[in-house]
């Protein structure tokens, strides 16, 4: 019986692959290779941060009382920069990760956004501050604004847990906010 439910599964995952490569959605050869990927020269480029921005946008992360509050006293290190758009590639700022040297414990109001997802109005988010306090902290991603050069939100990096509040209670503005 192992071995019929076996052979199915290696048969029905060999027919997905063969349904990939005809869709064309799985090829082989060098991924870096245009003509792999199916792009062409009339497709979007996605916008990259010139070496000023990625300067401001620490320079901005570095300067903001709040982050620095959360991080007291730990050292500020970015280990990477890159660039925050929206979906038809509009440059909107910097997303930055910041490691931390060892797990930390970290408490304090964090700056957070509600994005419109639809991204439909002049606004593509409303701020908002949510205190809480997180445990196990390597990393922090930080969203700067670029356009209002402000930090617009800081959270925590993956393997991070919300110790305080419990995540299902944290505060949304409510309409009439």
């Amino acid at each position: 019986m192992k071995r019929k439910i076996l052979l199915f599964v290696s048969a029905m995952l060999c027919a997905f692959a063969a349904s990939l490569v005809a869709g064309g959605l799985l090829t082989a050869g060098n991924v870096n290779d245009p003509a792999v990927v199916g792009l062409t020269d009339d497709q979007p480029t996605v916008p990259t941060l010139s070496d000023q921005d990625r300067a401001r946008a620490v320079e901005i992360a570095s300067n903001t009382a709040a982050l620095r509050k959360i991080l007291e006293p730990l050292p500020l290190t970015v280990s990477e920069v890159g660039i925050w758009h929206t979906k038809d590639l509009k440059p909107i700022g910097a997303v930055l990760r910041l490691s931390l040297p060892a797990p930390a414990d970290l408490e304090g109001d964090w700056p957070s956004i509600l994005y419109d997802q639809a991204e439909s109005g002049q606004a593509l988010y409303q701020k908002q501050l949510v205190p809480y306090a997180v445990s196990g902290v390597t990393d922090l991603f930080v969203l700067v604004d670029l356009r209002s050069g402000e930090v617009v939100s800081v959270s925590p990096g993956p393997g991070a847990t919300v110790t305080k509040p419990a995540p299902s209670s944290f505060a949304h503005p409510s309409s009439g906010d």
